[in-house]
């Protein structure tokens, strides 16, 4: 419980500062053409404080006690942004495969763009020299007893592919 007061005090001043700081990049870009290299750095920065505000959330959502707060979510801009930002310095491909039609998603956008992230971070690292990761989602509908443990009802399916190395059977 301590240490869940702790969490929700930081994450709260924390997540002032970063007010402070993405209101301060905007209204920088205000001066400048999008076309300005400054512009698009900054662009960067305000999706940098844009996520590190995600991670505030999370923050709270552990002081609260872990219980998630979802919203009805583009799940196919998420991906796209994550990716991004995971990516910027990475020697490897991407593609997307996100349908037009994919459904909204019920999640806690914190907590699904950090496992999108680990996912990708993951498929990077078994890359080492590079190569392509496929992300792609689908509308799912789960009508039975599942092999997942899954309640019936719709779902958007998330997929991470990578061409890299593997698992190592001893570690499999």
């Amino acid at each position: 419980e301590s240490l869940g007061v702790l969490a929700g005090g930081i994450a709260h001043d924390f997540n002032n500062l970063l007010a402070s700081i993405t209101g301060n990049i905007a209204l920088a870009m205000l001066d400048l053409k999008p076309d300005n290299s400054a512009y698009r750095q900054l662009a960067g920065a305000e999706k940098a404080s844009l996520r590190a505000q995600d991670l505030t959330r999370q923050l709270l959502t552990f002081a609260k006690g872990g219980a998630p707060v979802k919203k009805a979510t583009a799940i196919s801009d998420l991906i796209r942004e994550v990716t991004g930002f995971t990516l910027h310095s990475s020697n490897v491909k991407f593609f997307y495969s996100l349908p037009e039609d994919l459904w909204l998603a019920d999640v806690d956008e914190g907590q699904i763009s950090q496992v999108i992230q680990n996912l990708i971070i993951n498929a990077d690292h078994a890359m080492p020299e590079g190569g392509t990761i496929t992300i792609s989602s689908e509308n799912a509908v789960v009508a039975g007893p599942p092999h997942l443990p899954l309640r019936p009802g719709d779902y958007v399916k998330i997929s991470v592919r990578d061409h890299g190395i593997g698992i190592s059977q001893e570690h499999l």
